[in-house]
């Protein structure tokens, strides 16, 4: 390995150091990099979603993409282990690293039974660079992994998570893009939006699963190269601990500027003077660094004396514990042991006596101030809330209503159970327009669909009446916002507007 090569700075860092020194290598880089990956990534990404068209599985598309994943990873560190010694590839290249190396070095282990390896940026240059298999290859790592290993993990955990949060965020951009298509020219609050987005995205038919398929795809390829350049980085700082690059660097440097310096000085002799004169210039120097030497030897610094002393135990026999330590021997140990008993003693009664003395402060406070505190283990025993309909589906049958739904309402939302409040306004709702007006729902049937057919068979103070309450009810149920008591409070005194018969009177 030529290690006057390198383009980094070779030195031991710690962990996240070296981390960072990979982000920036990537960063560095990223002209090459990213497109070998494109070209890598690209044609296995398309023949694998037009098999998941075809036979209608994008899911399982995605997971063979994310299996074999490993297989893209390898041309990007076969290009950081030639950038680092300043041999960049040429773009003539590119293709065959694209195609050669993904298949180089154990890559059926790298997406079978290695591929779920919590360190594996951190374990590829082994196998890649190294070359290393069965047991050599496990000594290896259990080497590198000694001090590492856990920084190797913790990037992986921390890439996926990115991976994660970026796949989940750039998919909801292109929904709220898109969502105006979806849900149709009528204007709606935004948590509305993404709820009737959410409701209706198997509607859109194969579209959004390509969409999804090349999310997974576009992030994973701006995550991947950072995640193997700083795996590699951490490698070589392992490498660097473990075998002193660093050292074998600067000696390396050492012998070469000391031939220049041999190189210069005989061509100096014959302009400076003849040897003789040269030893006589040598002799006078070094006569005059060891008088520096003496002069430091003599300062206080080096030279004063230190006195030490110690406690030993007592009527100890074994001399090998005995050392010259001055005052020592002037000192009384048997009345020094027994102060030091008599102190033990009294310290440890003392420590005894105050930690009682906070226990028995602590159950008096409980004690004094009982009645804040009891009446709320009695409020939780005798307080029950009210119940709610618990049949499956939208719709409830008559005799499932309580007689005022309204005061059950108002009920069940002091109480705290506010989902269970407004499951029940909104069923009670939709079960009375059923019964009404003969809208055909069954017990199967969506918010969506409910919504559809009340507009198209009903208009008035109904119709506006069930889209407020199915507005509010979604928001709750999935986008988890609550409305305010006083909006859920008007919407229980209008419910007589629906269903007089189940409105107090």
């Amino acid at each position: 390995m030529q290690l006057d090569r390198l383009t980094v700075a070779l030195r031991p860092r710690t962990d996240w150091e070296a981390i960072d020194l990979g982000l920036r290598l990537a960063q560095r880089h990223a002209s090459i990099l990213f497109p070998i990956w494109v070209m890598t990534s690209v044609p296995w990404a398309l023949s694998i979603l037009l098999v998941g068209i075809t036979t209608d599985h994008i899911g399982l598309a995605l997971l063979v993409l994310w299996v074999i994943k490993p297989l893209f990873e390898r041309p990007l560190l076969h290009v950081l282990s030639r950038v680092v010694f300043g041999d960049e590839p040429a773009r003539r290249e590119w293709w065959r690293i694209a195609l050669r190396q993904p298949f180089v070095a154990g890559a059926f282990g790298a997406i079978t039974w290695r591929r779920l390896s919590p360190a594996r940026a951190f374990n590829l240059p082994v196998q890649q660079l190294e070359k290393l298999a069965g047991g050599a290859r496990r000594k290896r790592l259990q080497v590198l992994h000694a001090n590492t290993g856990s920084a190797a993990m913790a990037l992986t955990g921390l890439t996926f998570c990115l991976f994660i949060v970026g796949s989940v965020t750039l998919f909801y951009v292109a929904l709220s893009l898109a969502s105006g298509q979806l849900v149709g020219v009528e204007t709606q609050p935004f948590d509305g939006v993404l709820v009737t987005v959410t409701e209706r995205l198997d509607e859109a038919g194969v579209f959004w699963d390509i969409v999804a398929y090349g999310v997974v795809w576009l992030v994973d390829g701006l995550l991947t190269p950072f995640y193997v350049a700083a795996g590699f980085s951490l490698y070589l700082n392992r490498r660097t601990h473990l075998e002193a690059w660093d050292v074998e660097l600067m000696f390396r440097n050492m012998v070469l500027r000391r031939a220049s310096a041999i190189l210069i000085l005989a061509v100096s002799i014959g302009l400076i003077g003849p040897p003789d004169a040269i030893a006589d210039n040598l002799e006078g120097e070094r006569d005059a660094r060891r008088s520096q030497i003496e002069q430091i030897l003599d300062d206080d610094d080096f030279g004063r004396p230190r006195t030490v002393t110690r406690w030993t135990a007592k009527n100890k026999d074994d001399e090998s514990l005995e050392t010259d330590t001055g005052d020592l021997d002037a000192l009384d140990l048997d009345e020094s042991s027994a102060l030091l008993n008599w102190i033990t003693r009294v310290g440890s009664a003392a420590a005894e006596t105050v930690v009682w003395l906070i226990f028995a402060a602590f159950l008096l406070v409980i004690y004094r101030f009982r009645s804040r505190w009891l009446p709320y283990f009695a409020r939780a025993a005798t307080t029950a809330r009210p119940a709610a309909p618990t049949s499956g589906g939208l719709l409830l049958k008559r005799e499932e209503l309580p007689d005022d739904v309204p005061a059950q309402v108002r009920a069940l939302w002091e109480s705290g159970a506010r989902r269970d409040a407004l499951s029940l306004l909104y069923r009670a709702t939709l079960t009375a327009l059923n019964e009404q007006h003969q809208l055909g729902l069954d017990s199967s049937a969506t918010e969506g669909d409910c919504e559809r057919v009340v507009a198209h068979r009903l208009s008035g103070d109904r119709a506006t009446y069930f889209k407020e309450i199915n507005r509010v009810w979604q928001s709750l149920a999935y986008a988890h916002r609550s409305p305010q008591t006083a909006q859920v409070m008007t919407l229980c005194s209008q419910f007589g507007l629906i269903d007089p018969q189940g409105a107090a009177a």
